[in-house]
């Protein structure tokens, strides 16, 4: 049982090093990160610290946001999963990513280069 409770706590500490490289290797391309398991429970979350949102705001647009991914995740067939891109009004993206039995979660800036933010993913979700 030890055993198996280590194994656990260590894939959370890996999940967490990894949505922090990926923040940082994003220098402010992305608004926010993060990691959803299955069941749409957040693993890891990190956003750029820079956003000009009060508190009560960044917990709405979270709400918003986990709506619309809670919705997309849902009606996935978990056997072939794909990458989701979604392209906001505000010119903004929102990319779900399967990782492992996980998926990234990346809300960008407004106005970035998608490709760009797609290659350095496809990087992070092979080297974890």
């Amino acid at each position: 049982m030890v055993g198996v409770v280590q194994s656990v706590v260590e894939v959370y500490k890996d999940i967490d090093e990894l949505v922090e490289a990926i923040m940082s290797a994003f220098r402010g391309l992305l608004e926010a990160v993060g990691v959803v398991s299955r069941d749409l429970s957040i693993v890891a979350m990190r956003s750029n610290g820079e956003s000009f949102l009060d508190e009560v705001e960044v917990e709405a647009v979270g709400g918003v946001i986990m709506s619309i991914v809670n919705d997309v995740l849902r009606s996935i067939d978990f056997s072939s999963p794909e990458k989701i891109k979604i392209h906001l009004d505000d010119k903004r993206y929102l990319i779900i990513q399967p990782y492992m039995d996980y998926f990234i979660i990346c809300l960008t800036k407004p106005n970035v280069r998608i490709g760009f933010i797609e290659l350095i993913l496809e990087y992070y979700r092979g080297s974890f």
